[in-house]
């Protein structure tokens, strides 16, 4: 499923009927988080992805690189992704 056009949950794996089925996990790329350069950077537009992991049950989310430019200015931005009610995961680059 295509969310909020940074994000996809995928579900993989089969299971008993009283198991769940497989892994499902959110995928986040390139949100490149830089306010007054993209048009996208809101604290809300994370949230949204957020949520969409949490509406899902999502296990964990990952973030693939590219997600903001200033780690020290942008730490609120990051706290969104890090304080998910899920796993969160960061690949830097």
């Amino acid at each position: 499923m295509f969310l909020s056009g940074l994000a996809a949950s995928v579900v993989m794996g089969t299971a008993r009927a009283d198991e769940k089925a497989g892994v499902t996990f959110l995928v986040v790329s390139d949100v490149h988080y830089r306010p007054g350069v993209f048009p996208h950077d809101t604290h809300e537009q994370l949230e949204k992805i957020v949520a969409s992991g949490v509406a899902a049950k999502v296990d964990f989310g990952i973030q693939l690189g590219d997600f903001q430019h200033n780690a020290a200015r942008d730490r609120a931005f990051i706290d969104v992704w890090n304080n998910a009610p899920f796993e969160t995961h960061h690949v830097i680059g």
